[in-house]
């Protein structure tokens, strides 16, 4: 702490004609501090409890803490008070019978020292009222503890309901002596919080004591399937990482997970101070991602203008880490900063929030949340506060935001400034959301304007006849559609059904330089000139679908698919007031030519040749599609090979009704690489090359 002055994818989606029973549109912002605080509350906490859903805990810095028996709607607001003093850096946590854990700094009366231990006190009624605290890690009189973060076992191995804290040591704060060094201390607790063992070390090479980019800091342990315990922090060698394997009583040799250029202490305009220390997840879930760890942190490697966020992940339990991706999806130069993550322990998704200008002037700060729900490899960014604000550097602001998920519903917790007030939000993203969906016979332009989601096929194409065409330099059938996306469903009658979807909207729409086939994901849009846009840029209209021929649109609307020309490749922006904002590296040019009809072949009810088309997409992670055609009935054999010309699966092999086919590999449990899938039909004998990428 520094100091101041004080799975298979398949979602739900709307034809241009049908109707929405709950519309899309802004996360509403809740403020959980109350506003006769006569504090000024940052660096935030929240944990949900995992016996009780409605109950959650937030705290804030120095001595703060918050309640919620409803669900996160309403709060109700305390301050904390320890024997030992309550001194910042508050980390709050639920172990797996629903007791909650408040993890701080110190600052005792004599014969106590400022800083000289980390502090843990235990609620056994949800949050409501506090033990006196127990002490961990002191060692006087020089040395202070500093950067606490706290984690508990909630797995059924060996090691459950431990609980663990990892933090910085400190010889002397703020020193630059060469001979005062920092180091990352572990200590764990194996009776609920009432006594705790003599620290260890975690990490193998120290830091100095200036608190800034050689000093080794932002240990945040996360738990392993197994019990282990995994821990990475920043400091002089970049990001490292350690893990136990014996319940933290012993760690390793560090490993590194990346550098970061320009260290982790910088400076962010508006901000009196600001870091991009890492933090660690696991997924312990049943996902196809169990057991994944990730490391996610900030740095200015692209310039000091535009800090980004980034994300490394371990398939190993730590020994390798892959590449090092992006987690903000913005192609400006724009500051992203104060990142946090988590992982929904429900199903797998990955979390992370962080404040963001990629649609502000000056100092305006958004802040974001983006979502993967495929192991980190990508992620989708979605705003969740309703309003800019605009920090002042003259204004303590903290050092971190949080944020909690489990079965599907996300709480992220951000610090606002207005003028020199700051407060505490959040916002409830529930991705669960039932909706009434509605199809026309016949042809449908449809988008979705929600998640992915199981269950498609089988709600929404209860017909054999029915399908779902996407538009990739040519038609193909489609069983995985995506957010942003349009489609064609050709419907034998007119139906309605209800289905459960998800409610996280995405901010861009990919756009290639061709026709592109789109979906609007906000509420209704009207189309207009754009300030923003770069001099000269020409918007095309927007066509849609009606009846048997296209239609020039005016107006986007949510669920609709709308095709749009482009002359290279780039994002469409939608700004979170609903107007369609066009990126500076596009342009969209208007040539009078109509986009392309319905599927032609599609209209025939016999393919004239036997056919194996490329899958799509390729490549791919983890799902594809494979099409393929029959003129005749035939007995129909579809397997799938590895490089070396393993059978992998079989995919088909029965007698078959001629006609176009589909169907759909699953590569979620194989390793990536090169594979190849062969079809025989009669005579026909087809072999085809595909890429899965993880």
């Amino acid at each position: 702490m520094k100091f101041s002055s004080c799975s298979k994818i398949l979602p739900v989606f709307l034809c241009c004609f049908g109707f929405l029973e709950i519309g899309l549109g802004q996360f509403p912002n809740i403020k959980i501090n109350s506003s006769f605080t006569s504090f000024e509350p940052e660096e935030v906490t929240i944990a949900v409890n995992p016996t009780n859903p409605l109950n959650l805990v937030a705290g804030a810095n120095i001595n703060l803490f918050y309640n919620s028996t409803d669900g996160g709607v309403t709060w109700t607001e305390n301050r904390l008070a320890s024997t030992f003093g309550v001194w910042g850096d508050p980390c709050v946590i639920f172990d797996a019978l629903g007791n909650v854990y408040y993890g701080h700094l110190s600052t005792p009366p004599s014969p106590g020292y400022w800083i000289d231990r980390i502090v843990v006190q235990k609620s056994t009624d949800g949050g409501q009222s506090w033990d006196a605290g127990t002490d961990i890690g002191f060692n006087p009189p020089r040395r202070q503890q500093d950067k606490d973060w706290f984690a508990a076992d909630l797995t059924s191995a060996l090691y459950r309901d431990n609980l663990y804290v990892a933090w910085t040591q400190f010889d002397s704060y703020g020193s630059a002596d060469p001979t005062d060094s920092s180091r990352i201390l572990l200590s764990r607790s194996t009776d609920h919080g009432q006594s705790w063992m003599t620290p260890v070390r975690v990490s193998d090479e120290a830091g100095n004591c200036v608190d800034s980019d050689s000093t080794v800091e932002g240990s945040v342990p996360a738990i392993g399937p197994n019990g282990e315990v995994y821990v990475s922090w920043a400091g002089p060698l970049g990001i490292m990482f350690d893990k136990s394997v014996d319940g933290g009583q012993t760690f390793g040799t560090d490993v590194l997970v990346a550098s970061q250029p320009g260290g982790w202490d910088f400076g962010i305009p508006g901000i009196s101070r600001a870091n991009g220390l890492p933090v660690t997840a696991c997924d312990v879930s049943s996902s196809p991602y169990r057991g994944s760890v990730y490391v996610q942190w900030s740095d200015q490697r692209n310039g000091v203008d535009n800090t980004d966020i980034f994300i490394s992940k371990s398939s190993d339990g730590g020994q390798s880490w892959g590449a090092v991706k992006k987690v903000n999806d913005d192609i400006t130069a724009a500051q992203q900063f104060f990142s946090w993550m988590t992982v929904d322990q429900s199903n797998g998704n990955v979390y992370v929030i962080f404040y963001d200008r990629r649609n502000t002037t000056g100092n305006a700060t958004d802040v974001y949340v983006a979502k993967s729900n495929d192991g980190g490899e990508s992620f989708i960014n979605f705003k969740v506060s309703d309003s800019s604000f605009v920090p002042r550097s003259d204004v303590f602001f903290g050092d971190y935001t949080n944020i909690a998920a489990r079965d599907g519903k996300v709480y992220p917790i951000w610090m606002r400034m207005d003028g020199t007030t700051l407060s505490v939000w959040t916002a409830i993203v529930d991705e669960e959301m039932t909706f009434r969906l509605s199809l026309n016979k016949g042809w449908n332009m449809v988008s979705t304007p929600v998640s992915p989601l199981d269950g498609l096929r089988r709600l929404l194409f209860p017909r054999s006849s029915s399908y779902a065409f996407g538009y990739h330099n040519g038609y193909f059938i489609q069983d995985s559609l995506h957010m942003g996306s349009g489609y064609w469903v050709k419907y034998p009658s007119n139906d309605s059904v209800s289905i459960t979807g998800y409610r996280i909207m995405d901010d861009s729409i990919p756009v290639f330089s061709r026709w592109n086939m789109i979906g609007s994901i906000s509420n209704p849009v009207p189309i207009g000139r754009v300030g923003s846009n770069p001099p000269g840029m020409a918007i095309s209209p927007f066509y849609t679908y009606e009846g048997n021929g296209y239609i020039q649109a005016d107006t986007l609307y949510s669920g609709h698919a709308y095709w749009v020309k482009a002359n290279q490749n780039g994002k469409l922006i939608l700004s979170s007031s609903g107007t369609l904002l066009f990126d500076q590296n596009i342009h969209i040019t208007a040539d009078g030519e109509l986009p392309p009809a319905p599927p032609s072949r599609l209209f025939s009810s016999q393919p004239k040749e036997f056919a194996l088309e490329q899958n799509y997409p390729d490549p791919f992670n983890p799902v594809t599609i494979i099409n393929y055609q029959l003129p005749v009935d035939s007995w129909v054999t579809l397997k799938v090979f590895d490089l070396l010309g393993r059978e992998v699966t079989t995919l088909a092999n029965s007698p078959q009704s001629s006609g176009f086919k589909s169907v759909m590999f699953d590569a979620s449990q194989v390793a990536g690489g090169v594979y190849f899938y062969r079809l025989s039909a009669g005579n026909f004998v087809e072999v085809k090359k595909m890429l899965v990428v993880k």
